[in-house]
């Protein structure tokens, strides 16, 4: 009976965490349209329950994009890099955070990452042909051009 309870609790603490996280996404996501700031702090709270998942900083970063708080956009599509590194869009992200930070190098730097990963992207082709101009691209350029597959 004791393991057996053992095993339960564990069971909990193990998938509990996911569980909720997915939770936290889904209250984030409903709150990005009206409410940036809780939308971020549901985001942050579902990366934290869960460690392993690219969703949330991916999310987060594209509301921080949307809402002009650019720093905080790279940060974000940073951790969602460090937990997925073959995901285009989260290096497409941090490259238009960083753009529009005035960094254009780490911006080039990204927009070259996610065409590797993704040479078929419109959106990716574009931000790099257009990193170095005088009229670099936008996040809301880039997002009207996304082709999702």
């Amino acid at each position: 009976a004791v393991s057996g309870v053992a095993a339960l609790i564990a069971g909990v603490i193990v998938l509990g965490g996911p569980y909720l996280s997915v939770r936290e996404v889904s209250l984030g996501s409903n709150a990005s349209a009206h409410d940036p700031q809780a939308a971020l702090s549901d985001f942050a709270a579902a990366s934290r329950l869960n460690p392993l998942s690219s969703v949330p900083g991916r999310l987060a970063g594209v509301v921080a994009l949307n809402s002009g708080q650019y720093e905080v956009a790279e940060r974000r599509f940073q951790q969602s890099i460090r937990r997925e590194p073959g995901g285009w869009f989260s290096w497409l992200g941090a490259g238009l955070a960083a753009s529009a930070l005035g960094d254009r190098s780490s911006a080039e730097a990204y927009f070259r990452r996610a065409y590797a990963i993704n040479d078929r992207q419109p959106a990716d082709q574009a931000a790099l042909q257009r990193v170095n101009t005088t009229h670099p691209m936008t996040s809301s350029e880039a997002f009207n051009v996304l082709v999702v597959r």
